[in-house]
């Protein structure tokens, strides 16, 4: 199989945390917390893709700020024959995220760590935020 393109999204509410949801049903990842996320289509900018990904599982539509970090992870999946090149991406709204895809993911939780078991590349991700000071 062909390298699939995807992105992750970082939100902060600084009240509450990092928002995580708890995955389900999906050939990888099952399980695990994750970051909002997904494939990139045909001809989509990285960018419309982050935004679109909020909207689909979050709800969320009013982003007061988004940008891509230099961030990129590279991930294998052989039980699944995947290939993942994951674009992470740092985004703020006033909005607060709603569980918008409940046949995905099971549960929406804050945490200002962590949560385990963590979905390869998500915890990398937040590491190099801080390792930065990107927030």
């Amino acid at each position: 199989m062909k390298p699939q393109v995807g992105v992750g999204i970082i939100m902060h509410y600084p009240n509450w945390g990092i928002p995580w949801l708890l995955r389900k049903g999906t050939s990888h990842g099952n399980g695990e917390w994750s970051l909002p996320g997904g494939r990139l289509e045909y001809g989509e900018l990285l960018i419309n893709c982050a935004t679109r990904e909020l909207k689909e599982e979050f709800g969320i539509d009013d982003l007061t700020e988004i940008r891509r970090i230099d961030y990129i992870s590279e991930d294998f999946f052989p039980d699944e024959a995947m290939h993942w090149i994951t674009h992470y991406f740092y985004a703020k709204s006033k909005q607060m995220p709603k569980l918008m895809e409940p046949d995905k993911a099971e549960k929406l939780v804050f945490h200002g760590r962590t949560p385990e078991p963590t979905f390869v590349g998500a915890q990398r991700a937040i590491e190099w935020m801080s390792d930065n000071d990107a927030w």
